[in-house]
């Protein structure tokens, strides 16, 4: 997982780090983006959808709601 933001990803950064996602995806890898605002106002809707991605890839662990009004106690599982 990766916190992309607007700074780091200017210039030619842009392009080197799609080229890196092109050639991780040849080798089956995935590259997932978050940026810092959802990382503040959505948490617990960003940790379901890492937790959703690594059960597609192996991952036997469950995400865990933070609180009984959180997200992820009405989040899908597979």
């Amino acid at each position: 997982m990766e916190i992309d933001g607007r700074l780091w990803h200017a210039g030619e950064r842009f392009h080197v780090d799609r080229r890196r996602d092109r050639r991780a995806a040849g080798r089956g890898e995935v590259t997932l983006r978050v940026t810092p605002l959802e990382l503040d106002n959505q948490p617990c809707e960003v940790a379901g959808e890492l937790a959703l991605a690594l059960r597609h890839r192996g991952w036997a662990g469950r995400a865990r709601p933070c609180s009984e009004g959180c997200a992820l106690t009405t989040w899908p599982t597979l």
